[in-house]
């Protein structure tokens, strides 16, 4: 992931929070599948990730 990935590695200890596309903002467990990381990163892509699964 690059530079990317060492953006997003500055959190605190459990997990961070992200600002999301609609103005909301959730705490994202350091535990999220790569796969929904990456899924929630993107924009345009008409996944639909259910909240449970970050």
């Amino acid at each position: 992931l690059g530079h990317t990935d060492e953006m997003y590695s500055l959190h605190p200890p459990g997990g961070c929070n992200v600002l999301l596309g609609d103005g909301s903002v959730r705490f994202i467990k350091q535990s999220i599948n790569l796969l929904t990381w990456q899924a929630l990163s993107s924009r345009s892509n008409g996944e639909v990730i259910s909240a449970d699964s970050y």
